[in-house]
């Protein structure tokens, strides 16, 4: 999967970091919780979305990939810190897609950076209000890892 995100502001690195760009996936391959389809009205909570140890990741955009024409499916996303991105769950077809037509996953939806601390755990919850079973998503967190410079000898 090619890094198709770029920031829609200028974010200066802080004079003592070097960035890299970086974006994590999480799906079926690396997350258990996303490898079985949500029954009907199941509530699949607590889904742990844990970040690499060797540097704090500023995130600046999210991407929830169902790879299917919009879904009944409704996605709830908790940050680092305990934060919800939302209020409540929200339809994936919106929130993925902002108008609710084409392929769920198609865009980025950017976000104020967060700076996630190395080891940090994003939180998905999943629902599926419908009668039939529904694949979960994919997730992918888009912007950059920040390393900090070694002070010169």
């Amino acid at each position: 999967m090619s890094n198709l995100y770029r920031p829609p502001f200028a974010y200066p690195t802080p004079r003592v970091y070097r960035e890299e760009t970086f974006h994590y996936s999480f799906n079926s391959s690396n997350v258990a919780a996303l490898g079985a389809a949500i029954a009907a009205g199941q509530l699949i909570a607590d889904i742990i979305l844990q970040m690499q140890n060797d540097a704090e990741f500023v995130c600046r955009a999210v991407k929830v990939m169902l790879g299917t024409a919009p879904s009944n499916l409704y996605v709830w996303i908790k940050d680092p810190f305990g934060n919800y991105l939302s209020q409540t769950y929200v339809p994936a077809s919106l929130y993925v897609t902002g108008s609710g037509a084409g392929v769920c996953g198609s865009l980025d939806v950017p976000i104020e950076e967060i700076v996630c601390p190395a080891s940090g755990i994003w939180t998905a919850y999943l629902y599926n209000p419908t009668a039939a079973p529904v694949n979960p998503p994919a997730f992918s967190f888009f912007g950059v890892k920040r390393y900090p410079l070694e002070a010169a000898a």
